[in-house]
C-alpha cells in the first residue's frame, strides 16, 4: 500500500513540475527541474501519512470484526479501497492470529469502550 501511495505521489510531482500540468494554476514555470530535497521530503510525508492511515484503518477494521464477528464487513480509504479488503477477505481469520507468546499482553481498548472495562482486563493480565 505504501508503494502505491508513493508511486502516485511521485507521479503527480513529475506531472506537475516536469510535465507542466497545472503550472498556470500553481503559478510556476511551465516545466522545470525537481530539486534534490523534494523527493526526500515527499517520501517522508507520504510514507508517514500512509503508515498512520494504515494503523487507523486496521484498528477500525479490527473493531468492526470484534463487534460483528464478520471479517468481510470493512471500511477503507481511497488508496486501500480494493487491495486491503481483498487481502483481508482472502486471509479471513488469519488476519487476527497472534503468537502464543503474546497472549499475556494486556487487552487493547476499543474506541468507545469504558475505561473501567479496560482497567479490569489489565488487572487480570500477567506481564
Amino acid at each position: 500500500m505504501n508503494l502505491i501511495a508513493l508511486s502516485a505521489g511521485f507521479g503527480i510531482l513529475v506531472a506537475v513540475f516536469q510535465g507542466g500540468w497545472a503550472a498556470h494554476a500553481l503559478g510556476i514555470p511551465k516545466t522545470g527541474p525537481i530539486t534534490t530535497g523534494t523527493p526526500i521530503i515527499l517520501f517522508a510525508f507520504v510514507f508517514g501519512l500512509s503508515m498512520e492511515c494504515g494503523v487507523f484503518l486496521l484498528s477500525r477494521i479490527e473493531e468492526e470484526r470484534d463487534r460483528t464477528g464478520d471479517t468481510l464487513r470493512i471500511e477503507a480509504t481511497v488508496v486501500r479501497l480494493a487491495l486491503v479488503p481483498a487481502v483481508m477477505a482472502l486471509a479471513g481469520e488469519r488476519n487476527w492470529w497472534m503468537p502464543a507468546w503474546l497472549d499475556g499482553l494486556p487487552p487493547r481498548p476499543s474506541i468507545g469502550e469504558p475505561a473501567e472495562a479496560v482497567a479490569q482486563g489489565m488487572a487480570g493480565a500477567e506481564l
